[in-house]
């Protein structure tokens, strides 16, 4: 035991030697075994290097309040074992460069306190780990070297931490404290953002894969912009003018509480999703990566658009303001049920938009320029509007709810499926172009019937009398439920199949230029009346 205590005094002595040397001659602080402790509160002034050769296991470089001071013009280096090196507080107190060859951290204050071209430098593979302040006290030029390949620089702190604005290798936040940002930030590297929430302050760039747990807010005319794949658990709010841009990879956002300012998708792919409910007061622009809203969105005002790719409602949007809206090159997709209390849908150009289920309530709609829209859920209500292209999809019923324009109407779309469009009493206007292979259309209203040569008309109101359109030939023609079918006068009836007349249903001829053309047989099950001609038969 005394031959210990002997040993650890003599240890004591021979490093309280070398500081003196240090201090008078410019010599190193070398720290030579792993058994040493370098306690004490006060403060080393280095001229020379801080070695740890050999050593292995992390050493404590002073007490809890200590300072050690690097104090030469001439290039300085911290380290050279493989065992960390810890500080309370570090400072750079004359111009030169201060490389950190070797892991470290510095629990209170890291300070720049000379003026000039000063460098703190974290070597390649190195890694720095801040859990106090970091400071450039002496308005150096260029205070910190971050961005050596491979090094490392994490701010561990327990309290909130201004980040240094520079350009980092990688960039570690990993203190429960929270994040702000001196200036603007570079990481060429990744990103790891797993402790506290952090303030986007200033512009901050994360060109390589990242992560990021909570981002309070990102702030006016300040951009966070992302390069390669990578998430974002909560985004709490975007100011007005605030802009997060994302890069040619996948970015996935856990929760968005509020956007004011922009998010936008690169038009190299920038494929955004939103996996669980979104609230947006603000604009999102997709590129040609589809934005898919896995979730519901709240849309308070602002513009959700893409002119290049697809957006992808999942869940359920509801519009309360602003608008949704995609050009030429952009898909709008809804997937769920659009509630639409306010606000405008629309397209330009040649956009498109497919409606999969029926709207809870219906926003303003606006589709213009070459634009098609698709109905392609099962049964759905179909909004009145006027539609450039409108096409029916998939099997089920399409159910009118007002007067329904289109420049072409496709009842079954390019796949021609047994699609049934009810028109009910409303009205349908078509300027152009009308198709209707494999599919039905039901008419109930006096006078709404459309001449189709192709597919099923069906009139079939219950009662009164219903005016079939003439002017040429159906493909199909049933007469069904009840009440008159009437051929009005001056119209040419014609049916390139038989003809039924059900048993509830009189088919009236009304006049002496009343004309039906049957090409199969005529079944009367009903009453025919006939003021006019019928020719049965080709």
């Amino acid at each position: 035991m005394k031959h210990n205590s002997f040993f650890r005094r003599a240890i004591s002595v021979l490093i309280a030697a070398t500081l003196v040397i240090g201090l008078s001659f410019g010599q190193n602080l070398v720290i030579g075994s792993n058994s040493v402790t370098v306690g004490g509160n006060g403060t080393i002034n280095v001229k020379g290097n801080i070695v740890n050769t050999g050593v292995t296991t992390a050493v404590n470089v002073g007490g809890a309040s200590s300072t050690v001071n690097l104090n030469s013009t001439n290039p300085q280096s911290i380290g050279g074992g493989s065992g960390a090196l810890n500080f309370a507080t570090l400072r750079a107190t004359a111009v030169s460069t201060k490389t950190i060859n070797t892991d470290a951290s510095v629990a209170t204050a890291l300070n720049v306190t000379a003026a000039g071209a000063t460098q703190i430098e974290v070597a390649a593979a190195k890694t720095l780990t801040i859990a106090g302040t970091i400071a450039n006290g002496g308005g150096a030029t260029a205070p910190y070297k971050f961005n050596n390949a491979t090094s490392v620089v994490d701010y561990s702190g327990g309290a909130s931490q201004a980040m240094w604005g520079t350009t980092y290798n990688a960039l570690n936040m990993s203190g429960a404290g929270g994040f702000t940002m001196q200036d603007n930030i570079t990481v060429n590297n990744t990103v790891n953002h797993t402790g506290g929430a952090l303030t986007v302050g200033n512009n901050f760039t994360a060109s390589a894969g990242y992560t990021f747990a909570t981002i309070t807010n990102i702030a006016a005319a300040k951009a966070l912009t992302l390069g390669t794949t990578g998430s974002i658990n909560t985004i709490t709010d975007i100011a007005a003018t605030g802009q997060l841009v994302n890069g040619s990879g996948a970015l996935t956002v856990a929760t968005l509480t509020n956007n004011h300012g922009t998010i936008t998708a690169s038009a190299a792919d920038g494929a955004v999703t939103f996996t669980n409910a979104a609230i947006n007061n603000g604009d999102i622009t997709g590129g040609i990566g589809t934005v898919t809203f896995s979730n519901t969105l709240s849309h308070a005002s602002g513009t959700i658009s893409s002119s290049e790719g697809t957006v992808l409602f999942t869940g359920a949007p509801s519009i309360a303001s602003g608008s949704i809206s995609a050009g030429t090159g952009g898909t709008l997709d809804f997937n769920g049920a659009v509630n639409g209390t306010g606000g405008t849908i629309a397209l330009t150009g040649s956009g498109v938009a497919n409606f999969a289920q029926t709207f809870t309530a219906v926003p303003t709609l606006s589709f213009g320029g070459t634009s098609t829209v698709n109905f392609d859920g099962t049964s759905q209500d179909v909004p009145a509007a006027t539609y450039v292209d409108l096409n029916m999809i998939g099997v089920g019923t399409k159910t009118a709810l007002g007067t329904i324009a289109a420049t072409n109407f496709d009842n079954g779309g390019s796949g021609n499926t047994a699609t049934i469009t009810d028109m009910g009493t409303q009205q349908l206007n078509i300027v152009t172009g009308k198709e209707n292979t494999n599919g039905t259309i039901l008419f109930g209203g006096t006078s709404n019937g459309v001449l189709f040569t192709t597919g099923t008309v069906n009139y079939n109101a219950a009662a009164g009398t219903q005016t079939i359109a003439g002017g040429g030939t159906y493909a199909t023609l049933l007469l069904t439920t009840g009440g008159t079918k009437q051929i009005a006068a001056a119209t040419t009836v014609g049916t390139s199949a038989g003809l039924s007349v059900a048993s509830s249903v009189t088919l009236d001829l009304a006049a002496s230029d009343s004309q039906l053309d049957v090409a199969g047989d005529l079944t009367v099950n009903g009453f025919l009346t006939n003021a006019g001609t019928i020719n049965v038969g080709p």
